[in-house]
């Protein structure tokens, strides 16, 4: 279902951040199992899905290799520019718009309330110890009552996997530096959780994640590979390369009870439980997407099911009532 709203302009976005804490935005709101499905294109983007407690959030991002322009084809629109060192996010490149950046929609925002939680403590007499009572490690997290739980953005890549990576690796830097990102640790073989989780979809630059010696961003695995039957000695490598395993409803059940009118039957449900059963053995969490989304009673049977079945994130366009159901 698309959303009629649109995202808030570059300039909008700066003021909602500097309105906005974890505090103001997730007190009181409990973390859920919803992904924000296409979460770009609501009114306040990152916003609207912490108010309602969402644990994950997706964009589409897109990259380019040269500048160049996008001329008005009426005269009530205006001339777009697009830049070669931006990461953009939107659905499609026609609809893309200059302000709608990575940065300015989700890691500009994300950083700033992460630095807000996380400030400094410090003795009025120089000392170096902090004036932070107990654990002085932990970051906290953007949930105000879930401080440890960290946020996944879901980063579904449109453009080509390897430069789009590159792209992506100078803009989290900053979260790097302030120790701010879950990471594994090849050497060591060890996880280190943090406050928010990047895991990459769409066009994955496998071979790269896979060469890093300490990986800050996670592959999006296949879900549909992971059954009861399956050999789980090729599978185990996902144990350090993702965080969450996907798949759309039609991979694992198939077209007919995928798209039925009817709720999910029990070989489908059985078939559900065989994959959400595998990925968890595999310490991943799982992740549906293309249910339906109409008729409506159809769509809440369905999240009901894979919710009750293990599924760990389920997929929303309609935050208000996902919210309310779970």
């Amino acid at each position: 279902m698309i959303s009629v709203f649109r995202p808030v302009s570059d300039a909008a976005a700066a003021v909602y951040t500097s309105n906005y804490t974890s505090e103001s935005l997730t007190r009181d709101v409990d973390v859920k199992p919803i992904h924000s499905h296409n979460d770009y294109w609501r009114h306040r983007p990152l916003f609207d899905a912490l108010s309602f407690g969402c644990a994950s959030v997706e964009a589409d991002v897109w990259i380019f290799d040269k500048n160049y322009t996008v001329e008005p084809a009426t005269t009530t629109e205006t001339t777009k520019k697009f830049a070669d060192n931006q990461v953009y996010v939107g659905h499609n490149q026609l609809y893309l718009q200059p302000n709608n950046t990575l940065w300015s929609l989700y890691l500009g925002p994300i950083y700033n309330l992460l630095s807000s939680a996380n400030p400094a403590f410090r003795y009025d007499d120089g000392s170096d110890q902090s004036a932070l009572l107990g654990d002085t490690t932990t970051k906290h997290g953007l949930f105000y009552n879930s401080p440890e739980t960290a946020l996944h953005l879901l980063i579904d890549v449109k453009t080509e996997a390897n430069s789009t990576y590159a792209a992506l690796k100078t803009q989290i830097q900053p979260f790097i530096d302030a120790q701010y990102l879950t990471h594994y640790d090849t050497t060591q073989k060890k996880w280190i959780p943090g406050p928010l989780t990047i895991t990459l979809s769409g066009n994955q630059a496998t071979e790269l994640v896979k060469q890093e010696s300490v990986r800050y961003m996670f592959l999006d695995s296949p879900l549909v590979n992971m059954t009861a039957n399956a050999s789980t000695e090729p599978l185990q490598e996902y144990s350090q390369l993702a965080v969450i395993a996907s798949a759309s409803l039609e991979q694992l059940v198939g077209k007919n009870a995928s798209v039925a009118t009817h709720e999910l039957g029990a070989d489908a449900k059985a078939t559900l439980q065989s994959h959400f059963d595998s990925a968890h053995k595999l310490g991943l969490k799982t992740r549906i997407w293309g249910g339906n989304s109409w008729p409506i009673h159809i769509r809440d049977a369905q999240m009901s099911t894979l919710w009750e079945l293990g599924c760990d994130l389920v997929n929303a366009d309609d935050l208000e009532y996902a919210a309310k159901k779970f």
